[in-house]
């Protein structure tokens, strides 16, 4: 299928692998690719995800991660998934601070949308069912950024409530839910290890 992002064709597949995750292939058009190697079978990447209001969650990462980005207005979807123009989707492109990473966040209207989660699994603020993303930063400060999405309306749902010490390996590691039921996964090296006894 042809499509157009940020003014450059592209020939796009969509697939769905074993445990039903999907895969979006896209091949810029011939002048756009020339310069990258041709041995290479994968040339980018950037992770893919659908939310129920993108404008609310860039929102979030905005104000609590520093992330930077856009929201595109609402527009029939350019032919991958085969709507035909039934279905809109708006489209938030946010930029990971110090690293190359891109996050974009869909949201539709205009078809029915169901949560991968049940509402039970959603209270229970359980990550671990094939299909749910979770996003993974590595963070300076384990203890100033878990005050700050608590802050925010974020849940923690590691083990216990809190942030997770592994003594073997030296790595702080949490859990949270945010506001809009997105999972994400923060890990600190060398953090600052709390007293025995004390709470954390």
């Amino acid at each position: 299928m042809a499509t157009t992002s940020g003014g450059i064709r592209n020939r796009g597949v969509l697939l769905s692998d074993p445990d039903g995750l999907f895969l979006e292939l896209r091949q810029a058009e011939p002048a756009a690719a020339a310069s990258e190697q041709a041995a290479r079978h994968v040339i980018g990447a950037r992770v893919c995800l659908t939310v129920g209001d993108a404008q609310k969650v860039a929102s979030f990462f905005r104000a609590v991660f520093g992330f930077e980005g856009s929201v595109t207005p609402f527009a029939p979807d350019d032919g991958l998934m085969g709507f035909g123009g039934r279905v809109q989707f708006r489209r938030a492109t946010l930029h990971v601070p110090g690293s190359p990473l891109v996050v974009e966040l869909l949201e539709f209207k205009g078809i029915e949308r169901k949560n991968v989660r049940s509402l039970e699994a959603l209270r229970d603020g359980v990550y671990v069912f094939p299909g749910v993303a979770t996003l993974k930063l590595n963070v300076r400060d384990m203890q100033s950024i878990v005050r700050k999405v608590q802050t925010a309306g974020a849940t923690i749902v590691s083990a216990g409530g809190q942030p997770v010490e592994r003594i073997a390996d030296l790595h702080t590691q949490v859990v949270i839910k945010d506001p809009n039921d997105l999972f994400i996964y923060f890990s600190q090296r060398y953090a600052a290890r709390a007293p025995a006894g004390s709470p954390k």
